[in-house]
């Protein structure tokens, strides 16, 4: 006998897109508390582009104001992309590799480029939100701020819109 028969459901593996540690704690746990998955992690630009390519992912939980990669000292060494989520999107897109995607983000408001005092410059999460769906189309699960009053529920409910 295996331990393992063909009856046995896989459980589904969840990329979570997220470089702030506490951020990654809080969905960890509830990722945990809620569904049976099995929870990998990237915490750069690259190493989630790198884990998507792999495609173990069935669902992937992005965060938007990301880290390029390992070692980068944020905006004044370019290792900082306030919109890297938005780039693993349109990646994905213009690979074919899209997945369920769930943006889960701390932020209302992103910065576009360097220029931080031009209102043209800034992006909200209705915009981004817009911009994802048009990556990412039916993909595209949601967009949660992360904080905002029953976030919590949000998630779990969209993840369970998912499973479904």
């Amino acid at each position: 006998m295996t331990a393992c028969s063909s009856d046995t459901p896989k459980a589904s593996t969840i990329l979570v897109i997220e470089d702030d540690d506490l951020k990654f704690k809080d969905l960890d746990q509830i990722l945990r508390g809620h569904f049976n998955f099995i929870i990998q992690r990237a915490t750069t630009v690259v190493d989630a582009e790198d884990q998507i390519d792999k495609g173990s992912a069935q669902l992937i939980v992005l965060d938007v104001s990301m880290n390029i990669a390992r070692g980068g000292s944020g905006h004044s060494r370019g290792g900082h992309a306030n919109l890297g989520g938005l780039v693993i999107a349109e990646k994905m897109f213009l690979e074919g590799t899209e997945k369920p995607t769930l943006i889960v983000t701390g932020f209302d408001i992103f910065q576009r480029g360097s220029r931080r005092h031009a209102d043209e410059d800034v992006v909200d999460l209705t915009e981004l939100e817009q911009t994802a769906r048009k990556l990412l189309g039916s993909h595209l699960l949601g967009c949660i701020r992360y904080g905002a009053e029953n976030w919590q529920s949000a998630f779990v409910e969209t993840i369970e819109g998912w499973l479904k």
